[in-house]
């Protein structure tokens, strides 16, 4: 059910506002509704946004702001050298002109490096699955000989991280920030899957809900580890044969799954 929200604005503030919802090609209605959804979610995602993986180039920006903007073109044509992915000084030079004549319509050649905002539930996935195949591995790794055979090999096989899937938009942002992560020093034992022999991280097939059935049995396993450690009782992370067995046995491949 819709509802509807009334608000007093002086005659400046609206008229400022409904300049802006023009140049946005939309109406003051949608633009108010989009920045206070904005607001409450902490993300200006378009759909443009989800179709591309880019952020949304802006329609319009303040005068400050072209000003800002351009003279940091400017002076960056001054330092590049053309070795490096910021171009060289005609490339930045002329970014800067796009900006400083309000050329809306390549506003995109400025921003098409910015990428659209990775959401805060989306970055705690990443991690919350490194670090359920951190400890797995870890933990799979501390059995011994007699018990991860009797595991087997189908196990041995589950509890290593396969990666994401350079072919999903949304996997393929969940990969990179991954390796981000990995290359600033978190769960650096997971590396070896982002090398060359593993084709960067490239899992060729969709992993995220294969991942997310397993983390629905690694969580509530985990949550007690951390009940135990703030209650005083003895912490110990490493996880059971039988949970290892537990979580593992949510894995099901990609193409298996309907079978």
């Amino acid at each position: 059910m819709a509802t509807t929200l009334t608000i007093r604005l002086d005659d400046e503030l609206h008229q400022e506002l409904v300049s802006v919802a023009a140049a946005q090609g939309v109406t003051l209605s949608e633009l108010t509704r989009r920045t206070l959804s904005s607001l409450l979610t902490g993300s200006a995602d378009t759909d443009e946004d989800a179709r591309t993986g880019r952020a949304a180039t802006p329609t319009t920006m303040r005068t400050v702001e072209r000003h800002q903007l351009a003279m940091l073109h400017r002076i960056l044509g001054h330092l590049v050298t053309g070795d490096d992915d910021e171009g060289d000084r005609e490339h930045q030079l002329g970014l800067a002109k796009i900006i400083e004549s309000g050329y809306v319509l390549d506003y995109d050649d400025v921003f098409a490096p910015i990428a659209a905002e990775l959401p805060v539930q989306d970055a705690r996935l990443v991690m919350d699955i490194l670090e359920m195949f951190y400890f797995l591995e870890w933990s799979f790794n501390k059995l011994s000989q007699e018990e991860r055979d009797d595991l087997g090999a189908e196990v041995a096989f589950r509890v290593r991280f396969r990666g994401f899937d350079f072919n999903s938009r949304r996997e393929g942002r969940l990969h990179g920030f991954a390796k981000y992560l990995i290359d600033n020093g978190k769960w650096e034992d997971l590396a070896v899957y982002f090398d060359r022999a593993h084709d960067g991280g490239n899992s060729h097939m969709p992993m995220l809900g294969t991942y997310e059935r397993m983390l629905n049995e690694f969580n509530p396993i985990w949550r007690d580890r951390i009940r135990d450690m703030t209650s005083g009782r003895q912490f110990d992370a490493r996880l059971k044969t039988a949970e290892i067995s537990r979580i593992a046995g949510a894995f099901v491949h990609p193409y298996n799954r309907g079978k």
